[in-house]
Formats: C-alpha cells, sequence, structure tokens
C-alpha cells in the first residue's frame, strides 16, 4: 500500500471517529431542546447548552483542521479560526474540492463566535438571549455540515479506488 493511500484511509477513519463526537454533542444538544428549550440566564442548564455547543464545534474544527493539514493547507496563525473555515471553503482545482459549502461556512462562522466566547470569557454569565440563536440555529449547520462531510468523504473514497489502480 502506497503512503498517500495510507494517509487518506486513516483521515477517512478518523472522520468516523469525529463524525460519533459531532452526532454525540447534537444529541445532546436535541435533548435539552426538549428538556430545557429557554433556560434561565446563569443556570446549569444553559451551561450545558454552551459545553455542547462548544464540543460540538472544535469537533468539528479538529476534523477541518485534519483536512487542512493532510492536503497542505497550512493556516497562518493570525486570525487561525476563520483562516481554517475561509481556506476550506475554497475550490482548489487538481487538489480538493471546497470541503465546506456557504451554507456550514455562514453556520460554523456563527458557531465559531460563540465558541470564543465561550471559552475565553471567565466572569461571564451566560445569557439566554444571546445563546438562542446559536441553539437555533444548529440543527441545520449540523445538518448541513454532515451533507459536506459525506460530500467530502465521496472524493476522499474516489482518492483511495484511484490509487489502489
Amino acid at each position: 500500500m502506497n503512503a498517500d493511500r495510507a494517509r487518506i484511509l486513516e483521515l477517512i477513519a478518523q472522520f468516523q471517529v469525529d463524525r460519533k463526537a459531532l452526532d454525540r454533542s447534537a444529541s445532546e444538544i436535541a435533548s435539552l431542546r426538549t428538556r430545557c428549550p429557554a433556560p434561565a440566564d446563569g443556570s446549569p442548564e444553559i451551561i450545558l447548552y454552551g459545553y455542547h455547543l462548544h464540543q460540538w464545534y472544535s469537533a468539528a474544527e479538529n476534523l477541518l483542521s485534519r483536512i487542512a493539514h493532510h492536503f497542505g493547507n497550512e493556516i497562518e496563525r493570525d486570525e487561525w479560526h476563520k483562516g481554517l473555515l475561509e481556506r476550506l471553503k475554497l475550490d482548489v482545482p487538481g487538489l480538493r474540492p471546497p470541503v465546506l459549502s456557504q451554507e456550514s461556512f455562514d453556520h460554523l462562522n456563527a458557531l465559531r463566535g460563540f465558541r470564543h466566547i465561550f471559552r475565553h470569557a471567565y466572569d461571564y454569565v451566560l445569557r439566554w438571549e444571546l445563546m438562542k440563536p446559536n441553539v437555533l440555529r444548529f440543527p441545520a449547520a449540523h445538518q448541513a455540515f454532515l451533507r459536506d462531510l459525506d460530500h467530502f468523504s465521496r472524493f476522499l473514497q474516489q482518492l483511495v479506488s484511484e490509487s489502489g489502480q
């Protein structure tokens, strides 16, 4: 087996692990929406919403980072998080198709902003009025991202097939 084929197979396997993490967080968010559709500011439930949105975004970003690294799309440290999304929205003829659709990019970019606040605001009370748009957008974000991953996975499978010939 050649090294390129092995690296692609490893990337595909990691997709499966990351997809389970994404689905786990999505399931927790869906459960919270049923149990507590409008939590009080600063409540344990709103903290759980924040935690699971943060976990989901982090899993998505880790997966995207692996793709970028695999295809040599190194991102500069300034604006790294946004640069990753912008870079993977690009179609790079001869290298790879876009990983992210415009829809996924827009959702992920909004969730990136929330993740930054959640991760770095140490003296901050989570407020439902500010979190609610992220919770409401989440189901569409999750579905759009999974569609994009499925599309990109088919591209990776095609590369594996071509490298085996």
